[in-house]
């Protein structure tokens, strides 16, 4: 139980980070579209 705790931490530790960097421009995330585009 106490790996799934740690990985859990890990984990959000990650989230933060990646929000941190698309909040302030350092990255992006990707642009995956509406389900509802179709392809032509």
């Amino acid at each position: 139980m106490h790996h799934a705790w740690k990985r859990l931490a890990e984990l959000a530790e990650g989230y933060d980070d990646l929000a941190l960097e698309v909040s302030i421009g350092a990255r992006r995330l990707p642009d995956m579209g509406s389900p509802n585009d179709s392809e032509e």
